[in-house]
């Protein structure tokens, strides 16, 4: 079976009164039913979010926060009216503000964003090295305690902690990092909702309507869905495409350039395969990143490991029918890629002239190498006759 990356073909809008857009062809649960993957459902602050192998729903509580795909593995996810810009190289750090602050008292040059939460780890990491050396200041208002989008820690807390490790290990001193600078506004400043991307302050007349008729649309269940792109179906053969893990990868290996470190070996994941794999290539098929791969050549065949996309899912080592794989993490980076786990080499079957790896009639002292399946038949028919 053919394996390969397709891109995103289109986006489909999850509910007519929310912002939120879904590529079903890239969430990893709804396409492989042995990969379980909730960060999304996690990481909603109002719990308006679900997600079923069926697809995903939204409830009335959603405030287009953006977080749940900040959290995406595979920009499964997307927030309608946000795309980060990263802003030219200035003399001092880049500084990030939420859409609530109104625009008056908005810092100048700030990014802002519809809550700081929805900026991935990856989004850090590439602001810190736009910065030039100066960092990423994320304001905050004090608001993000009352906040529906926030909660007892600050939305952006946990990808700020990732992207300033990460960056640390990467020679990038403190003020090349990310931080918090708190600057209190009172707390009747703070709207009820997330502004729009267009508007400074509050919710505009027109916005407060089409969130209005969004709502009774999505109440009467009568909307009809909105899709961008070609819609076309999933392709079953396609493998999705770790978008965000690669994003850090590539954003690492930036900072590392200046640094001359070698990224860190926790990003990774080792594999190993023992003597009884009999290669059925299950593992390869069962990787939803084809992190693993089919190698054959005319006489050989094998399997190859990118560590690059392996996301450490496990799904391949709970496949292995003889439980000949084994995944854990990394004890270094990994220096080249693909690696090769296995190297069989091939024999024709005498039977069905199919190649095949494994204990055959050889092994029983016969003249004719015979595949499993040949085999099978042969000793049912001599426990027949």
């Amino acid at each position: 079976m053919p394996i390969h990356a397709r891109p995103v073909s289109n986006l489909t809008r999850i509910a007519s009164h929310a912002n939120l857009w879904s590529n079903a062809g890239a969430c990893l649960p709804q396409r492989f039913a042995n990969v379980a993957c909730r960060r999304c459902v996690e990481e909603c602050p109002t719990g308006a979010f679900s997600a079923t192998p069926e697809g995903f729903s939204v409830g009335s509580a959603c405030v287009d926060c953006g977080r749940c795909a900040a959290v995406c593995p595979t920009s499964a996810l997307s927030l309608g009216d946000f795309r980060l810009e990263i802003p030219e190289p200035s003399p001092g750090a880049i500084v990030i503000e939420c859409r609530k602050v109104p625009a008056q008292v908005t810092e100048p040059h700030a990014v802002r964003v519809p809550c700081c939460g929805a900026l991935s780890t990856a989004q850090f990491l590439a602001l810190a090295n736009a910065s030039n050396g100066n960092g990423v200041e994320v304001i905050d208002r004090g608001w993000c305690g009352t906040c529906s989008a926030g909660g007892s820690t600050h939305p952006a807390e946990e990808r700020m902690t990732v992207a300033n490790e990460l960056l640390a290990h990467m020679g990038v001193p403190l003020e090349g990092r990310m931080t918090f600078t708190g600057r209190t506004l009172p707390a009747g400043q703070c709207p009820d909702s997330i502004p729009g991307r267009d508007s400074g302050a509050g919710v505009s007349r027109r916005g407060f309507l089409r969130r209005l008729v969004g709502e009774v649309a999505h109440a009467t269940d009568t909307a009809t869905p909105e899709i961008l792109g070609t819609e076309e179906p999933v392709d079953g053969h396609a493998r999705i495409v770790p978008t965000e893990r690669l994003a850090i990868l590539s954003e690492l290996r930036l900072a590392g350039a200046r640094s001359g470190r070698q990224l860190p070996a926790a990003l990774y994941h080792e594999i190993s395969i023992a003597e009884q794999c009999r290669d059925h290539k299950l593992c390869a098929t069962a990787c939803p990143v084809s992190a693993l791969r089919s190698r054959d050549e005319e006489t050989r065949t094998g399997i190859d490991f990118h560590p690059a996309l392996c996301i450490g899912c496990g799904a391949c080592e709970r496949i292995c029918p003889e439980h000949a794989l084994a995944l854990r993490p990394a004890t270094e980076p990994p220096k080249a890629a693909p690696i090769a786990l296995t190297c069989h080499t091939t024999t024709a079957c005498f039977a069905c002239g199919m190649p095949f790896v494994g204990p055959g009639a050889n092994d029983r002292q016969e003249d004719e190498p015979i595949c499993p399946e040949c085999q099978k038949s042969r000793d049912l028919g001599r426990s027949l006759f």
